[in-house]
């Protein structure tokens, strides 16, 4: 599992230690950013407020739960039924769109599109054998740009009640703009992630179809 931390104010405080050496159940894709470079979204957008987290836990109560992760060093998405392979098992709406990367946006288009998705899909974790796969949604929701898409999560195997969900980060992100060392622990961990230009073989065999649509049309243009 690896962790993709919440709170801004506590990933701020670690930045030089995330940068150097990653231990394990702590976030090395959190605070890429130095402090005189712009951020392209607020440190209080929703996804880092606990009010918002409490409130997500009542909607989703039954299906899934934003709750520490056993380390306590982060958040996570833990299942709270089973799910069966190929169920829904979260949708994600867009919640802003940019141009420039940060440590919770996701690419969806070769456009350098990158959207923020709300919770609490912005807050699943990466790991390099991931439990949840990605399809384009079908919701057709727009963010407040009034641009549309972003993703569903849909359960690969079997997921058991309690079980964390995890996604490759790797399955969205054409290339990575700062490459960091994974530290999820799964037996099929790539070490560094730089992005699907360089893991798309392994991406498209380990899990099928569920990667984004825009990476499917690869042309010797991204190449």
């Amino acid at each position: 599992m690896f962790i993709r931390r919440s709170v801004f104010a506590k990933i701020h405080r670690h930045a030089s230690t995330v940068r150097r050496n990653v231990p394990v159940c702590f976030s090395s894709a959190a605070a890429q950013w130095s402090d005189d470079e712009e951020r392209p979204w607020s440190e209080d957008e929703e996804h880092q407020q606990p009010e918002e987290h409490l409130a997500c836990n009542e909607r989703y109560e039954g299906i899934v739960k934003i709750t520490e992760t056993p380390c306590k060093k982060g958040l996570g998405i833990y299942a709270s039924k089973d799910f069966a392979k190929g169920e829904l098992v979260v949708s994600s709406n867009p919640i802003k769109t940019t141009s420039t990367r940060c440590s919770h946006s996701v690419q969806i288009d070769w456009d350098d599109r990158h959207i923020l998705m709300d919770i609490p899909a912005v807050l699943i974790n990466h790991s390099c054998e991931a439990n949840v796969g990605i399809r384009t949604n079908s919701n057709k929701v727009r963010d407040d740009d009034g641009d549309e898409g972003a993703y569903d999560f849909l359960a690969i195997n079997s997921i058991k009640k309690g079980e964390e969900l995890t996604w490759d980060y790797e399955a969205t992100e054409w290339e990575i703009s700062t490459p960091f060392r994974c530290t999820c622990g799964s037996a099929k961990c790539r070490g560094m992630l730089r992005g699907f230009k360089d893991s798309g073989e392994i991406i498209r065999k380990q899990y099928g179809e569920h990667y984004a649509d825009y990476l499917k049309e690869t042309t010797k243009n991204h190449i």
